[in-house]
């Protein structure tokens, strides 16, 4: 399982496959001949609908510098703006169309992940946010990304 962030000292501006693709090329050049490769990508990420966007960046925003961003980050975060905050504690938060955009960078979700584990623990959703969420991601995030959710995997078995 890789880490829904990183700690990046040294490379503030890297992107976090960029420090995990390594990693899972060092499991990938270990696993013996034969052995079917277990990689789950954990990400934090918060679907919304374009109204309820603007809203939901703030109070995740407010939330991550009253509590965890400068570790997350390992660094300063006080001069960051509320999206590149974000950006720096790999939340993503946004429309179905902005994450598709940002996780289709990701190397690790679209080249390696076996299994993608999608978390908002760290937002400040709510029970009715969360559920609208989960449906974004479901049904709009995890299609254009090539990533089959649980109902579709039980479909495909049941016809086999």
């Amino acid at each position: 399982m890789l880490s829904r962030t990183q700690p990046r000292r040294d490379a503030p501006g890297a992107e976090l496959s960029e420090i995990q693709v390594p990693v899972v090329e060092a499991y990938l050049e270990k696993l013996p001949e034969g052995a079917t490769p277990r990689i789950m990508a954990s990400r934090t990420a918060i679907a919304v609908d374009a109204a309820d966007r603007a809203g939901l960046v703030r109070r995740t925003a407010e939330k991550l510098r009253k509590g965890e961003a400068d570790r997350l980050v390992g660094r300063d975060t006080s001069g960051l703006g509320d999206e590149e905050l974000l950006v720096a504690t790999d939340t993503f938060l946004g429309t179905p169309e902005e994450i598709v955009e940002r996780l289709s960078r990701d190397r690790v979700v679209t080249d390696h992940a076996t299994l993608v584990a999608f978390q908002v623990h760290s937002a400040p959703v709510t029970h009715e946010e969360t559920l609208r969420s989960l449906e974004l991601l479901a049904t709009e995030v995890a299609p254009r990304l090539g990533i089959a959710t649980a109902e579709h995997e039980a479909l495909v078995g049941s016809r086999g």
